[in-house]
């Protein structure tokens, strides 16, 4: 399993490492709060990496947000990653809220032309720099494992039919087209959860 500034993703979904309060290091809970993360209130990201992507931002008071990856043409707007990551982070630390962020898995996969993987490639490694660059914990999951946790198929309009129903007051900008943003946002419903 990995975890914050890894290469390879989890099996498992699990607490990024550094929110542990386990006064022995090992992951362990203490006085009855989540497994891997303090009592505080819990800010969570879910990040689709992808050019057609997007990242939710799940606040512990319910002002949820979900944007498309940031890009212009076939450019990554770094500065906007940049910019909504650091944004939320500065938030957390504010209201004092503990803050965490999933990062689904990018691979080549049979079929694939070259630019695809490798623009596909670059999307997900400026993520991670972002993330680490922000002191952001991350873990990476693997696309079928998520979705095999909260039941989907692959199919995309699978993610969306669910992100509408536990998201309603964000349903309308999860279009057939937008399936990043519906992913983005079940993705952040994943962090912190260890099975």
């Amino acid at each position: 399993m990995t975890h914050c500034r890894g290469s390879q993703p989890a099996d498992l979904v699990a607490a990024p490492v550094g929110l542990s309060d386990s006064p022995d290091g090992t992951g362990a809970p203490a006085g009855g709060a989540r497994q891997g993360f303090s009592s505080r209130p819990l800010l969570r990201i879910g990040i689709d990496p992808g050019k057609s992507g997007g990242i939710a931002i799940l606040r512990p008071d319910g002002r949820n947000e979900v944007h498309d990856t940031p890009v212009d043409g076939k450019a990554y707007l770094v500065g906007s990653m940049v910019d909504l990551l650091r944004t939320a982070r500065d938030e957390a630390q504010a209201q004092g809220w503990t803050f965490a962020a999933i990062l689904e898995y990018q691979q080549a996969m049979p079929g694939q032309g070259v630019s695809t993987m490798f623009v596909c490639g670059v999307g997900f490694g400026l993520w991670q720099g972002v993330l680490t660059a922000l002191d952001i914990p991350y873990v990476l999951v693997r696309p079928a494992m998520w979705k095999r946790k909260l039941g989907l198929s692959s199919e995309k309009a699978s993610s969306i039919a669910l992100a509408q129903q536990r998201f309603p007051a964000l349903a309308y900008r999860l279009l057939k087209s937008k399936d990043g943003r519906a992913e983005a946002l079940l993705l952040a419903t994943l962090v912190g959860i260890r099975e």
